[in-house]
Parts: C-alpha cells; sequence; structure tokens
C-alpha cells in the first residue's frame, strides 16, 4: 500500500495532525494529486549525495516535477487551485539556485509520514511537526551561516594580505630614499608622503587583524554551539539505536551535518595557517596579536579533535549478549571522514573489551585514557577503514570478531554476579592530517554482557533491556537507575510484545502485569506511577513460586512468538488475567464459552478455562512450547468439542479455522492417514463424539496393558483349543506347550 492510502485510512484528527506539515513545504494539494509520481522518486538518493553529475539530475528532476505541476494546473478550472499551484511554481521555478533545498522538503515531508504511519501502527505517541523538523533545520541553518561568517572573514583575509604586500613594498621604497641626502627636497616630501602611506597601512592592517579576531572568536561559539547540539543529536540517536527505534534517515542527516560542520573547521584552519606565515614574518606585530592568533588555533584545533572523536561512532552494534568463543560482527563509522581526505591513509581500527570501571576511566578522560587497557581478548580484532565512493562513508567492518578470554571483576563471581557485569567495546584509531594534527580517536559500543551458559541468556536479556530502556543520554558508564516508575516499564514490555508479535499491550494487560510484580491488589487509576525496582523485576521470586517475574514474562514472549503470534496479534488471547478472574468472566456465559490465559504457575504455558456442561468452569493443564511444536494450539482447540464459543460470544470456528492446519492426502503406499487429536477423559457429556487423547503417557500405558491383556487372552484360548483338540486325537502336538511359553 502506497504511503498517501495509508494516510487516507488514518482516522480524521490524526490526518489533520499530519497535514500540518504541508504549509511552505509542500502544499497539500500537490501531495494528493501527484502521490504516485512523488512517491516514485528516490529522493532520498538526491538528499544524500552532491556531486555535479548528481545536482544537474537534481536540476531535471525539479523541472519534471514543475511540469507534473504545470499540467495539473491546466486541467483544473478551479481559479483558488490555481492560483496556489501557480505561486509553489513560481517558487521552486525562481529557486533553481536551491534545488537541494526544495528536494530536501520533500524528502523530509515523506519521512515525517512514514514516523507517523509508525506511530499510529505501533500505538504509541506521534511525532511533534517542530520537534521532527527543528533541530535539523536549525543545524543547518547554523552551519549555512557559519560558512558565510567564514567567506566573510577570508575575504578580510585577502584584503588583509594585500595590504601587508604593499605596505612591505612602500617600507621598502622608504628604505630607498633613507639612503638619499638630507637635503634634497623633493626626496624629502616624498619620504615623509611614504611613511604617511606606511602608517595608515599599518593603522589598516591592525583594523583588518582585529576584524579577524573578532570574527573568529565569533565563528568559535557558533561552532561550539553548534557542536553541542549535533552531539545531542548524535546522542539521541545512539539512545534510539539501543532500543531499536532509530531512523535511518536520521543517520543520514547526521552525516550531512558532520561533514558540513568538519568543511567549515577545514576551511577556516586554512585561513588560520596563512595568517601563521603572515604574520610569522612581520616584526612589527606585537606579541598580544600572536597570542590572540594562537589561542583562536588552539580553541578550532580543539573543536576539530572533538568533532571527529564524537562523529566515530558504531553504526552496526554488536550483539548485547556474548558468549565466549562465539563469533560476532560490529562496524564502526567517521561520518565525517568523506571530507578529512583521511581515507588516503591506512587507518587501522583496533578493539577491545573493557568492563565498567574501564569504560568510567575512559568516559571521563578519553585522551589520557590507556588504550591499551582492557579486561579480555577478541580474535580478529584489527581491520582497516576503507572508504566506499558510491555512498560517500568510511568505515571498518569487523566480520569475524571471537572473544576468546575475560577477566571479571570479581574472579568467582555468582550467576547473578555474571549476568549483572556490563562491558563494552572500545574502537580506536589514529588520525593523521596534513602532518598538521595528529591524535588518537576512540568510541564504545552499547553495554554487553557475556555469558559462557545459553541458561544465562534469560537474565543476561533483562539487564540489556533495562540498560537500553532507562539510561539516561549523558551518563556515567553504564549507571542506571535501580527503579522505574510502571508506566515507563510497561512501555518497554509492551514495545517487547509488539517486536515479538506485532501487538501491544492493552491497559487491562499492564494493570494485571501491576498487580503480578507487586504481588497485591494495585488501583488502576494509579498503577502508572507505582515505582518498580529492578529486583522486582529482575531478581525477586514472585510469590509461591521458584522464578521471577522476568523468567515468568520473558518464557510469555517466546512462547508467543514461536506459537501464537497470529492469535495473539489478532486479538484472541487475553492472556494476562487471574485463574478466579477467568471464572467470573465465564460464569457470565453460556456453556462452551472459553478463552485463553497465560499460566501463573508454569512457565512459558497457555491454559483454556472453559465453563462445561455442568455450569462450572475448568482449566485445561496448560500448553507449553513442547506440546504446541507437536500439536498448534487452534488444531488442540478444534479437537475440543466441549468449546464452542471463543469469549465473549465468537463461535469458535469463525476465529480459528483460517488457523487450522490443513488435512494432508491419504498416502499412496496403501496405508490409511491417522492423526494426533485432544481430548478430555472421562467427559460423559461428550464421550460419543470425543477424539482419542494423545500427548498423555498415562493413557498410552493403559492402552498397551489392554493390548497385552487381549494378546493373553487370546493365547489362553488357542492353547485351550490346541488341547481340546489332541484329547481327540485330532493331531498330535510336537512339543511340551504350556502358558508360560506364551507369556
Amino acid at each position: 500500500m502506497s504511503i498517501w492510502n495509508h494516510i487516507l485510512n488514518l482516522p480524521e484528527e490524526q490526518q489533520r495532525q499530519l497535514f500540518a506539515i504541508y504549509n511552505n513545504n509542500l502544499p497539500i494539494e500537490i501531495r494528493m494529486q501527484l502521490a504516485d509520481w512523488i512517491e516514485r522518486q528516490n529522493w532520498s538518493f538526491f538528499v544524500e549525495n552532491n556531486s555535479e553529475t548528481i545536482n544537474m539530475m537534481k536540476c531535471q528532476l525539479i523541472h519534471q516535477f514543475g511540469i507534473e505541476i504545470k499540467n495539473l494546473i491546466e486541467m483544473s478550472n478551479d481559479v483558488a487551485y490555481r492560483y496556489k499551484l501557480t505561486n509553489y511554481l513560481t517558487m521552486i521555478t525562481n529557486s533553481q539556485s536551491d534545488v537541494h533545498g526544495i528536494i530536501k522538503n520533500i524528502h523530509d515531508c515523506l519521512l515525517y509520514e512514514k514516523e507517523f504511519i509508525r506511530c499510529h501502527q505501533e500505538e504509541v505517541p506521534f511525532p511533534r511537526v517542530d520537534n521532527f523538523f527543528s533541530n535539523f533545520q536549525k543545524l543547518s541553518q547554523m552551519n549555512e551561516l557559519v560558512r558565510e561568517n567564514i567567506l566573510q572573514a577570508e575575504n578580510v583575509f585577502k584584503n588583509l594580505k594585500s595590504i601587508k604586500e604593499t605596505s612591505n613594498i612602500k617600507q621598502l621604497e622608504l628604505g630607498c630614499y633613507d639612503i638619499q641626502s638630507a637635503t634634497d627636497t623633493n626626496a624629502i616630501a616624498i619620504k615623509k608622503k611614504l611613511l604617511e602611506t606606511v602608517n595608515y597601512l599599518h593603522v589598516q592592517c591592525q583594523s583588518h587583524i582585529n576584524e579577524l579576531i573578532n570574527k573568529y572568536r565569533d565563528l568559535v561559539l557558533k561552532m561550539q554551539e553548534l557542536s553541542s547540539i549535533l552531539f545531542d543529536e548524535l546522542n539521541l540517536w545512539k539512545q534510539q539505536q539501543k532500543n531499536k527505534t532509530e531512523l535511518p534517515e536520521n543517520l543520514v542527516k547526521l552525516k550531512s551535518l558532520s561533514e558540513s560542520m568538519a568543511s567549515n573547521i577545514c576551511n577556516l584552519w586554512q585561513q588560520l595557517k596563512f595568517i601563521d606565515a603572515l604574520i610569522a614574518n612581520d616584526t612589527n606585530e606585537d606579541a598580544l596579536t600572536i597570542s590572540q592568533f594562537i589561542e583562536i588555533k588552539k580553541q578550532i584545533t580543539q573543536l576539530f579533535k572533538h568533532l571527529i572523536s564524537e562523529t566515530f561512532i558504531v553504526k552496526n552494534q554488536p550483539k548485547q549478549i556474548i558468549k565466549k568463543e562465539t563469533k560476532f560482527n560490529a562496524k564502526v563509522t567517521l561520518l565525517a571522514g568523506s571530507v578529512l581526505n583521511v581515507h588516503m591513509n591506512s587507518l587501522v581500527v583496533k578493539v577491545q573489551i573493557i568492563n565498567e570501571e574501564q569504560a568510567k576511566l575512559w568516559n571521563s578522560d578519553k585522551e589520557k585514557f590507556l588504550v591499551n587497557s582492557c579486561c579480555g581478548e577478541i580474535v580478529n580484532n584489527t581491520t582497516v577503514m576503507e572508504y566506499n565512493s558510491a555512498a560517500n562513508t568510511l568505515s571498518a567492518n569487523f566480520i569475524n570478531l571471537r572473544l576468546k578470554s575475560i577477566k571479571r571483576t570479581e574472579k568467582k563471581a555468582s550467576i547473578d554476579k555474571v549476568v549483572d557485569e556490563k562491558f563494552a567495546l572500545l574502537f580506536t584509531t589514529e588520525i593523521f592530517l596534513e602532518n598538521d594534527i595528529k591524535f588518537v580517536i576512540s568510541t564504545i559500543s552499547a553495554p554487553v554482557v557475556v555469558i559462557v551458559h545459553g541458561n544465562q541468556k534469560i537474565h543476561a536479556l533483562s539487564t540489556i533491556i533495562w540498560d537500553n530502556s532507562f539510561s539516561e543520554l549523558k551518563r556515567s558508564p553504564f549507571n542506571v537507575p535501580s527503579e522505574v516508575k510502571l508506566g515507563d516499564l510497561a512501555q518497554v514490555l509492551s514495545r517487547l510484545f509488539y517486536d515479538y508479535s506485532k501487538r501491544h499491550l492493552s491497559e487491562d494487560n499492564i494493570h494485571f502485569l501491576a498487580e503480578k510484580i507487586s504481588g497485591h491488589e494495585v488501583d488502576k487509576q494509579h498503577h502508572y506511577n507505582m515505582l518498580v525496582p529492578w529486583t522486582k523485576f529482575s531478581k525477586d521470586l514472585l510469590p509461591e513460586q521458584n522464578f521471577s517475574f522476568w523468567d515468568w514474562f520473558y518464557n510469555i514472549l517466546q512462547l508467543t512468538r514461536e506459537h501464537l503470534s497470529e492469535i495473539w496479534a489478532d486479538g484472541h488471547i487475553i492472556g494476562f488475567l487471574t485463574r478466579q478472574r477467568a471464572e467470573m468472566l465465564l460464569m457470565t456465559k453460556p456453556p462452551g464459552t472459553f478463552l485463553l490465559r497465560f499460566s501463573d504457575t508454569q512457565l512459558g504455558g497457555i491454559s483454556v478455562a472453559y465453563r462445561n456442561a455442568n455450569n462450572k468452569v475448568e482449566c485445561l493443564v496448560p500448553f507449553c512450547s513442547g506440546d504446541l511444536k507437536i500439536r498448534k494450539l487452534a488444531d488442540r482447540l478444534n479437537d475440543f468439542n466441549q468449546f464452542v464459543y471463543l469469549y465473549p460470544d465468537i463461535p469458535k470456528d469463525t476465529t480459528f479455522s483460517k488457523y487450522y492446519s490443513k488435512i494432508e492426502n491419504q498416502a499412496s503406499n496403501g496405508y490409511v492417514f491417522t492423526q494426533l487429536k485432544n481430548c478430555i477423559p472421562n467427559d460423559k457429556d461428550h464421550d460419543s463424539n470425543s477424539s482419542f487423547a494423545d500427548q498423555q503417557l498415562s493413557q498410552q500405558t493403559s492402552q498397551q496393558q489392554q493390548q497385552q491383556q487381549s494378546a493373553m487372552n487370546e493365547s489362553t484360548n488357542i492353547y485351550s483349543d490346541l488341547n481340546t483338540m489332541a484329547t481327540n486325537n485330532q493331531f498330535e502336538m510336537p512339543f511340551e506347550w504350556n502358558r508360560s511359553t506364551i507369556e
């Protein structure tokens, strides 16, 4: 389905909210009438790339866009409609110098539409228009302003250079007149005039130098502000990356902004190098001026190092649960790398594993951190950064990493300590730029937990989920809150269920989970503000059980993903309710009504509660993953004639028939096809229609015993008949044949 058709299916109120982006960016009439044409174009490609050939293609795209709009104008008799489209056509026609800006506006509108539709489908809050566009637009505008200021500073520098050259020439001329006779009246007059010119040029030089100093200081402040916003956006992207909610398009924008900022700093750096050379040979320059330029150069250098370091990111995170001696991958990229020409050198990237304490030291002072500090050995831990000219990216791809050993903070750590201890991968490389700058840059991965056995994975996952979901953007590694609000935790659990089965948790589900994790009744109006400690979530055992809340919840997640995803996504499983609540609901319905609930006492089990013919509510023994691998839930429900209506009153076959397995054709080799089916033993009301029970060991044993007894009886009869025949001399028995021989 096209994006526009998705939009038309949204509720009217949400459509109005979405249409707020269609003001000057793109008239809604054009978006509607040219929906198919607009969505067929690869706007992202033109936003991300910027070569001479592609710029020509951009112009051709906008020209074709103009033709499409002109056709709409010619086909319409509506004066207001024609007027609005004509104004927009005039705007894009007269803005040929900003073709990229027009394309970017359309690209951003489509990007916002996709994000809006995603939020509607996942039932999460919609992105605000101002939040979505403002930061990136502000960064772009600030970058452009910085670029213009650098160009202005360059013009001032060129004037300064010209004045300096003229002043040097006049100084030489002045020296020539010094050796002429002091009595030469004409020479004295010329010398006086030259001296005035030299003094004037000196004042002009000083004025230009002061202007440059002020401009550079202003640029430093602007770029510091720009860096701060850019790094905040990068941190937000990293946080979204951990939770799998990041948008690839946002990273493209961040890359573009990083490249623009790096380009601006490089241009400014070149200016400062020229100024160094210009004033280095000028003995007239005072020490204060020189020190001011030195200080500005230090600030620019620091800005540059900070930009390169912060835009060195982990693009593809490693698995956050790493098992020793198991392969894993990772990828790092330098967002500003394509601008710096560093790809001309072979940048070797090294990866190491560090513990939480080492990560804190790295975070506090990256430059002084000992890059050889690590707490384990990783095999295949070096690779070279490669430049991809098509994508214009500089990246290092680790495709065959393997953790060989790990040193834990406690030599004999308990299982709980093992799955709670967090590590990170540290990536480092050394940057060389024109022999002027040489420094080490580094970045760390999202936290990882190292395990040695597969049975540690469940509890390691709880550590990772808590960290990913509740860590702050700017934190000391790997600090997390010891307790969170139930409302925040509910969003995480709901998102997990959506990721596993494409349906979120309901309000009733969340209220049930609040009572489950707290161990007591909770007011439904205020449960979102209830604080949930980490230990209650992952460590403490549930009342009267030998497992924690997380053990119970995770096993339900796994069961749903593996066997129940379609039925859950379609809303046929209530799931989260107590046995008492299930009985109360069913007692208001006719016999034969049933519902599906997750077991409270058995990990990863789903039970069927139903009202029988005697008006009593019964619950089947829960089906677990092993049961549903043999015969899926829908087929098992189909086996039971006792189940007639899915709560509240939906006929069973109406609900579940689409999930039933197709009956296979009879085998062609002469054998009759058989099938295992479920039944409820000793259910007299349904004896005539029920099927043989399957997967019940006791019943199988009973059947085997009955078959053996029948065989024995038959053998005994044969023995008796043979004896009778022998007695009557009908034949002679060849040997002594007795019952014990048969048995």
